[in-house]
């Protein structure tokens, strides 16, 4: 059984349970009709965690809470089901989130005659200062942390600013994240196609982590953002529209600053995106294959180049 991250470390499913205690002995009295289910919590030395929150539940009902014992031990008293969810906590090391790749923080198996070890990471606190584009304190804001796949992974985390402008986020396992200003809507704003004034934040996801790791406040800026929406007209290379259908458009402003969508043009070849005003971008347009690969890590040179001042309507010519 794999250790798990994510709050959920160790995870099935269950039909029925009658109780559960957490009484680590060796031997251990069973009525009958029941079976005990065992396990252990540690740390990634495989350390044991005395103290940890064990709970037992189904994927809709919480049924019970363990807690492990000095040697990390913990037993679970429940009706013979194939299947059961055990999910570890502990203050000290936070809320359990992990990135994607680490495969720990989700799974589903039958309940396995050896002991379930359950892993906790040691999470980190995230603290520091939020300040104006001036250098003046951000007062009495709103800080999300938001994991890069907020839409399958854990829910945002929130922090406000004090009077001086500094926060602090709960202690949790971070790796992949961003922090965002104010509400999500804020977030990738460009994607969400709602022209605006919004509040930005450069990720610099890499050092506050290794600030964090060594017990180090962070400094944050935030800095204006405006989008406007730029429509555009799809032609062929013969002039007629390319009309009432799904095209690739991707706009790119630096190597890794890029956005692709496949809006599907009107009758006339009209689409639109949103675009920073004054900002260099280069722009390509195909009909949508299907793929997603980035036309310039092709060769495929940009169908435009320029900035925009605001709200307009650029022509676009297949290739």
């Amino acid at each position: 059984m794999r250790s798990l991250a994510f709050s959920f470390v160790g995870l099935f499913w269950l039909s029925g349970l009658a109780h559960a205690w957490a009484q680590p002995a060796a031997e251990i009295s069973v009525p009958r009709g029941r079976i005990a289910v065992r396990g252990r919590v540690v740390d990634e030395a495989g350390a044991p965690i005395a103290g940890a929150t064990i709970s037992v539940s189904s994927e809709t009902d919480h049924y019970a809470d363990l807690t492990s014992a000095a040697d990390g031990t913990f037993v679970a008293i429940v009706r013979p089901t194939s299947a059961l969810r055990l999910a570890a906590a502990h203050p000290s090391y936070g809320t359990q989130w992990a990135d994607m790749d680490w495969r720990g923080w989700s799974r589903y198996d039958a309940i396995p005659p050896d002991p379930v070890q359950l892993t906790l990471r040691a999470g980190v606190v995230l603290r520091g200062r939020l300040l104006d584009i001036d250098g003046s304190p951000r007062a009495h804001e709103t800080l999300l942390l938001v994991p890069a796949y907020v839409g399958s992974g854990p829910p945002t985390i929130t922090a406000t600013t004090d009077a001086n402008g500094e926060f602090v986020f709960p202690r949790a396992v971070l790796n992949r994240f961003e922090l965002v200003v104010r509400s999500l809507a804020h977030w990738h704003p460009e994607t969400q196609q709602r022209a605006g004034d919004y509040l930005e934040i450069a990720q610099q996801t890499a050092d506050w982590l290794a600030r964090a790791r060594a017990d180090q406040p962070i400094e944050i800026r935030i800095t204006p953002l405006t989008l406007v929406t730029v429509h555009f007209t799809v032609t062929r290379a013969s002039g007629s529209p390319v009309a009432r259908t799904a095209v690739d458009l991707w706009l790119r402003t630096a190597p890794t600053e890029y956005v692709g969508t496949v809006p599907r043009t009107d009758a006339q070849g009209g689409c639109s995106a949103l675009i920073e005003p004054h900002v260099a971008y280069e722009i390509w347009v195909s009909e949508d294959h299907g793929t997603r690969t980035p036309p310039w890590t092709e060769g495929i040179a940009p169908t435009w180049r320029g900035s925009v001042d605001g709200t307009t309507t650029l022509p676009l010519t297949l290739p």
